[in-house]
């Protein structure tokens, strides 16, 4: 009867027979009863995992924590995970006078993301040819192959665009941050906070092996990186039921390459 999950509901094949021999249209029968919007759709699990600790000791305060997500699309061939380790430190001293703490984290997503380029419809876009599929005609040919159908032009499997087009995505994300703040008198405090971010983005983008076309890959890189330093002092006292603070901060960001 269809897939509950589809956002249309398209005629089944004994429905387009009907249709045609209502009609009187010629009907170029594929030979099978194919529902494309089930074919190409499913029930999905998302997954979650999360696991972290923390504590102090002395003068000393610490945190770990690990995740793991995966999510698949309702789509074939679409999924999203995403993994990564954090940790955190607090260092005091002198009754706090000194604090010195640090954080490093990295994560690391993987996705599969479907060619849906309203640019190219006719071509890789599998909704547009999920909606215009033919339901006479059968996923395979006798051979094993997707089956085809030349019926028009632009008219091509969506099953095949999930398996030779879906683009496949690695994002490398580290961040590392630091500092230390000292109390110089009872009313002054000074700091400094360093920070680091490095990302790397890595598609790989493959072409519809498609008889009229010549089947290649694009590959694409992207990395950015970035450093920021920041220093401040800061003056606060109060008079009677008043508190008076000055502020002065530097910093530079931004300093790096991307490529």
């Amino acid at each position: 009867m269809g897939c509950s999950h589809c956002i249309f509901q398209l005629p089944l094949a004994d429905q387009y027979r009907a249709a045609a021999v209502k009609h009187n249209k010629l009907l170029d029968d594929g030979g099978a009863s194919t529902d494309w919007q089930d074919e190409v759709m499913r029930n999905s699990i998302s997954q979650v995992y999360r696991l972290g600790i923390s504590g102090k000791l002395l003068n000393t305060t610490y945190d770990v924590s690990a995740f793991f997500d995966k999510n698949p699309g309702i789509v074939l061939g679409s999924e999203r995970g995403n993994k990564g380790l954090r940790a955190g430190i607090r260092q005091t001293a002198l009754g706090e006078r000194i604090i010195l703490y640090g954080q490093v984290s990295y994560n690391r997503i993987n996705a599969d993301i479907l060619n849906n380029d309203v640019s190219k419809i006719g071509l890789q876009n599998i909704f547009y040819q999920t909606l215009s599929r033919n339901p006479t005609d059968p996923v395979f040919a006798e051979d094993g192959s997707y089956y085809h159908g030349f019926r028009e032009f632009n008219y091509y499997n969506p099953l095949q665009i999930i398996d030779e087009e879906t683009i496949t995505s690695v994002v490398n994300n580290l961040r590392l941050n630091g500092g230390a703040r000292f109390t110089l008198a009872r009313d002054f405090e000074t700091g400094i906070n360093i920070g680091y971010s490095n990302i790397k983005d890595v598609n790989d983008t493959p072409q519809f092996h498609h008889s009229f076309y010549r089947p290649h890959n694009l590959h694409s890189e992207t990395q950015h990186n970035r450093l920021n330093a920041e220093a401040d002092i800061s003056y606060k006292t109060p008079i009677n039921e008043h508190n008076i603070e000055v502020n002065m901060q530097a910093g530079m960001r931004e300093i790096g390459n991307d490529y």
